[in-house]
């Protein structure tokens, strides 16, 4: 059915002129152009309308009640509610102003359409992508797709974001591209592992908005993704390195170890945006190579820049030194010395019968953060041990470290009847969770 002949006694104009108001600012009532034309509007359709424009008065009704006017009238009214999304106009009902969707109408429209069946919907988008290949009529679809897709819809939803033969993406169809996304990913987490295939070899434009929408999931499923980007599509490294920020660890160390050495290789470029990312996703991931990049830019002119690094060390090393470069390289040559020369001999006693020297080098593991995330597993081992003593030290130790790689061992020892092992080890959970908040999140 045309534009016109579903939205009226409303007035909609030409497509060419609705997109020219929809990319310039215009008040947030129209009047109608001389090319507009009237043409009648269903019962069930005027009511959707009607709630819709309701948004604009003053005060306006309860939102939770226009959003029940519309689901009651929804199964009846598709194809109003994606033309109106396609258009991102809603038309005059007794009067003669059409309305530029708001966030609240877009809203609106959306939940009545995720209401119905995915059958009764996206028939009427597909007729719609038919007739016309236009920006708008895919950034639609794309919006309608995301609210049903699954990560078997990934590929065709990333590719109604250009048309055939183009490799532009508008801002429009890249927003809807990148909510969309975000959306997929929280209904269904196997689209993680299918993102890549379906991203690799599109347009920067393109892969930039669905690193976005990786990034608004704020799940650590998909550092994955961004850490392969930074390799396969440097021209987005810029985009993938602000999200890590977003997502934090993945918590799989192996994981987190290759996407900040993948970063690292972007911090050199000082001033650069990239540059700027890299310093803040090598703290965020905490990437104990970067420490010594992150030293030699703290006597950077720039106070921001310098601001950002001091705040990655601070997370790498969990010290509070000063921001100046002598006390951190200080500390840092400390150790780096420890790990190479002591630790081995450290990681011997944990073993040792004698409890004197056990519990020595459990304290030497403990003052020694830097590379505390190798460390965890000799400690998280001495927990599961047969003695209680050097378990619950072992628990404290892990605690103080709050290295997640430590999370198996703990959730074993949790189960101990030892009512001292279960305390510690309980305790040195309850810190690690509150040092990574998202570890919930992660399903640790």
């Amino acid at each position: 059915m045309a534009l016109c002949a579903l939205l009226g006694p409303v007035v909609f104009s030409s497509a060419t002129a609705s997109l020219s108001r929809a990319q310039s600012p215009v008040p947030v009532d129209a009047p109608p152009a001389a090319s507009e034309v009237a043409a009648p509007l269903s019962p069930a359709d005027q009511r959707v309308v009607r709630a819709l424009r309701a948004t604009r008065e003053k005060p306006p009704p309860p939102t939770d009640s226009l959003r029940k006017l519309l689901a009651d009238d929804a199964a009846h009214s598709v194809e109003c509610l994606v033309t109106i999304l396609e258009s991102r106009l809603v038309p005059a009902v007794d009067g003669p102003r059409i309305q530029h969707l708001s966030v609240l109408q877009e809203e609106l429209v959306q939940g009545a359409l995720r209401g119905l069946d995915r059958a009764a919907v996206m028939p009427t988008v597909e007729q719609h992508l038919a007739a016309s290949s236009s920006s708008d009529t895919r950034a639609g679809a794309i919006a309608v797709l995301g609210l049903f897709g699954k990560s078997s819809d990934l590929r065709r939803l990333i590719g109604l974001a250009t048309a055939q033969g183009d490799q532009t993406c508008d801002d429009r169809t890249s927003a809807a591209l990148t909510h969309a996304i975000t959306a997929v990913l929280q209904r269904d987490a196997a689209a993680f592992d299918e993102l890549y295939r379906h991203t690799l070899w599109q347009s920067p434009a393109v892969a930039a908005a669905v690193v976005a929408g990786v990034g608004e999931t704020r799940d650590p499923r998909g550092l994955p993704f961004l850490s392969e980007l930074l390799v396969a599509c440097p021209e987005v490294a810029t985009e993938a390195l602000a999200q890590v920020q977003l997502i934090g660890p993945s918590f799989n160390r192996d994981v987190d170890v290759e996407c900040g050495n993948r970063a690292l290789k972007y911090i050199d470029d000082v001033g650069s945006s990239a540059s700027h990312a890299a310093l803040l996703a090598v703290g965020t991931l905490e990437s104990e190579r970067a420490v010594p990049n992150l030293i030699a830019l703290l006597g950077d002119e720039d106070d921001a820049l310098r601001a950002d690094v001091w705040w990655s060390l601070r997370r790498i090393s969990g010290m509070e030194l000063p921001a100046h470069t002598d006390e951190w390289s200080r500390w840092y040559g400390a150790e780096e010395y420890w790990y190479a020369r002591e630790r081995p001999r450290v990681l011997v006693k944990l073993h040792d019968r004698d409890r004197g020297h056990c519990a020595e080098a459990i304290r030497a593991c403990m003052a020694h953060r830097l590379y505390r995330h190798q460390l965890a597993p000799a400690l998280g081992e001495l927990v599961r041990g047969n003695d209680p003593e050097m378990s619950m030290l072992a628990a404290q130790a892990l605690g103080e470290l709050a290295s997640p790689v430590a999370i198996p061992w703990l959730n074993a020892a949790v189960e101990f009847d030892e009512p001292r092992v279960h305390a510690a080890s309980r305790d040195a959970l309850a810190r690690i969770v509150a040092r990574y908040p998202r570890l919930r999140v992660a399903g640790s």
